[in-house]
């Protein structure tokens, strides 16, 4: 029953975080001079233009997945390597300070006493599934393996010969982190990890 509620909980939280990573990815993309996302429709809270369904499916059972990716045109940035630091680390960076308020949300919820108890433990676990989510989208996503933003990120640093080399792995990539996710890999490393941060937030309070 308690797995069948967080995975509840979990379709507005995938919703949120995704939703959020992919627009600010677009928005960010758009105002630094490409016009790309906005001709794909991508500068937009609508969830129906950022909702990768296997992504999500990966993201309601594991609590890590991904969104429709944001296709960029680079060669419109003014200073490339700075515009693709900040259009593929903002996202993440969004993600992470959302799920820590979220964090600090959920703490205090746990500290109202006029709530009714069974409300109290649907908000919280809605909350926490929030913070959850978010924290995990951000750490996930800094990887630096293709499709990845941290790939990119990475691709910044390197000669143009290294990052044609790593991208011509990219299927292969793609097909090892979703065998990372579904073994459960991405759990055991990363989750740890993501109850880290909301536990050292909570403790702040």
């Amino acid at each position: 029953m308690g797995l069948l509620l967080d995975m509840l909980y979990r379709i507005p939280a995938l919703i949120i975080a995704v939703v959020l990573h992919e627009y600010v990815k677009a928005t960010a993309s758009w105002r630094l001079g490409d016009n790309q996302p906005k001709l794909n429709g991508r500068i937009t809270l609508n969830p129906m233009k950022h909702i990768d369904l296997f992504g999500a499916i990966c993201i309601l059972f594991t609590g890590f997945g991904w969104g429709r990716p944001v296709f960029t045109s680079p060669m419109f940035y003014g200073n490339r390597k700075k515009a693709t630091i900040v259009v593929y680390a903002l996202p993440s960076i969004v993600n992470l300070v959302v799920g820590m308020i979220a964090a600090v949300l959920a703490h205090f919820v746990g500290l109202i006493t006029f709530m009714p108890y069974i409300a109290q433990n649907i908000v919280n676990g809605l909350i926490f599934q929030i913070a959850f989510v978010n924290i995990a989208m951000a750490l996930f996503n800094i990887i630096p393996i293709y499709p990845l933003d941290g790939a990119r990120v990475l691709a910044v640093f390197l000669n143009p010969q290294a990052r044609v080399k790593i991208a011509s792995y990219e299927k292969a990539m793609q097909i090892f982190l979703i065998l990372f996710i579904l073994i459960g890999f991405a759990q055991i490393i990363f989750g740890p990890l993501v109850y880290s941060i909301i536990g050292f937030v909570e403790g702040l309070q």
